[in-house]
């Protein structure tokens, strides 16, 4: 038994092209089925929808490189505060002012002191191309901690974060925040 793996499609489009349409994969080869045998750090999921969008255009009329379209939000409590976490992260990394201040919403004590010492250093000159969240897998659980994998896109190519979530408070404050980030 062989298991396929997905890749995102993505492509530069050019400017005088009206319409695209993109290759895409038949929906029962987009999804590996779990097996209790197989290996742990792969996380099962939903491959993410590719479409062209209205808003496939920048404000200057240049056409944006990437065409995906981001996974519907997540329902789940955890994973919830997983794209949030995601979505302030992205803002983060490329130094928007006060970003390292949302992260005491979604991460640990920890977690959003060290962000917020240790910011990302960004170049002297030019700018640095904004990451958007395309889609948050679940991952397993283990010990009272839940891995969690964030698939990003930034101009064309996709990365991954890899986020460790740990549940905390007491009664109704109970809540899943994040407590380490890898990618």
């Amino acid at each position: 038994e062989s298991k396929s793996t997905t890749q995102p499609i993505v492509t530069q489009v050019p400017e005088d092209t009206g319409s695209v349409t993109l290759p895409t994969t038949a929906p029962e080869q987009t999804t590996t089925p779990a097996s209790d045998n197989g290996d742990e750090n792969t996380l099962q999921g939903v491959a993410p929808s590719f479409e062209a969008s209205s808003d496939s255009k920048s404000k200057s009329g240049d056409s944006d490189p990437t065409l995906v379209k981001p996974a519907d939000p997540p329902e789940s409590g955890p994973l919830k505060t997983a794209q949030k976490f995601a979505t302030t992260f992205v803002e983060y990394e490329v130094g928007t002012k006060g970003a390292a201040k949302d992260f005491k919403k979604t991460a640990t004590k920890q977690l959003a002191k060290a962000l917020a010492v240790d910011p990302p250093r960004q170049p002297a000159n030019g700018t640095v191309p904004k990451a958007t969240v395309l889609n948050v897998v679940k991952g397993p659980k283990e010990d009272g901690k839940l891995g969690v994998s964030v698939a990003l896109v930034r101009l064309g190519t996709s990365s991954e974060l890899r986020l460790s979530m740990e549940e905390s408070g007491k009664g109704k404050d109970r809540q899943w925040l994040v407590s380490e980030v890898r990618g």
